[in-house]
């Protein structure tokens, strides 16, 4: 494209609204080469430019029961092969025969996968009291020993157990976290908050992606939606997306939810605003 820098001959609007397309063109051109993992759900990947971005650190949140589980196994499912493994740290009081149950219902369910491509371990940080190095180099021994694409903690809230890491909880995940990035994993850490406590985790802002299930209907009338915060290297639109739950997995709708559908019913997220035309064009995020 050849600019002509003369006000009189092109409008400065023009050239800002031609800056900004060539500027997109060639973050465009870089991202294609950016590898990502397809989420298995259609809308979501058309929404995040194809999935999420490989090596990153993924955070799905939300209250209890609401398909954090059934969520984070349709993407591995949807990934996990004999060359792409999948480490699943269960640190619920729930045992991991009945996490695997749970999931039988669902489409996505692949029990050919458990063993072979997919594989879970229980650490029962509670229960054992064990100290941040004694968790860290269990999990990291493991990882290590099986090598995986995919590594998913669930509930990782609950590394706050650990005597040493009770005070200062997100640095000892982070560290942990480190440690599995360098053995080229992409690290997805599931975890039970209600909206209120987001903001409080300062911690969040370690993660590459947030995502956040939740119910914006009544009682009498449920409407789930999925709240996406941030994604690395991702232009895309923060807020609410109506989403569903039943057999075939989780389904999304890419017609946003506006703040002013759900008024009343939730706090605005202090990280989430209305855009300007110059920052649709502009947004790179990342973290």
């Amino acid at each position: 494209m050849n600019f002509s820098l003369q006000p009189s001959v092109y409008p400065p609007e023009q050239l800002r609204l031609d800056l900004a397309l060539v500027t997109l063109q060639r973050r465009g051109e870089a991202r294609i080469k950016l590898q990502r993992i397809p989420t298995g759900i259609d809308n979501l990947d058309l929404l995040l430019e194809g999935g999420i971005p490989v090596s990153s650190v993924i955070i799905i949140g939300g209250p209890k029961g609401i398909g954090k589980s059934a969520f984070i196994h349709q993407i591995v499912f949807e990934n996990a092969t004999s060359k792409k493994r999948a480490f699943y740290i269960n640190t619920a009081s729930k045992p991991t025969i009945s996490v695997i149950e749970e999931q039988r219902g669902f489409d996505f369910f692949d029990p050919q996968k458990i063993g072979y491509s997919f594989f879970y371990v229980d650490v029962k940080i509670g229960s054992e009291k064990e100290s941040q190095a004694a968790v860290s180099e269990k999990i990291v021994k493991l990882a290590t020993a099986i090598a995986p694409a995919y590594v998913v903690i669930d509930n990782f809230k609950d590394f706050r157990l650990t005597p040493t890491s009770y005070y200062k909880p997100w640095k000892f995940i982070g560290q942990l976290i480190k440690k599995l990035i360098a053995l080229k994993s992409t690290v997805f850490l599931v975890g039970e908050w209600e909206w209120e406590e987001i903001e409080k985790e300062k911690g969040i802002n370690l993660a590459d992606g947030f995502f956040y299930l939740m119910d914006l209907g009544s009682k009498s009338r449920p409407r789930m939606g999925l709240y996406i915060m941030k994604m690395k290297k991702t232009v895309f639109r923060p807020g609410w997306y109506p989403c569903g739950l039943n057999e075939e997995g989780l389904s999304l709708s890419l017609a946003r939810i506006e703040e002013e559908e759900i008024a009343g019913l939730i706090q605005p997220h202090k990280k989430v605003k209305e855009l300007s035309w110059w920052e649709r064009f502009f947004q790179f995020t990342d973290h």
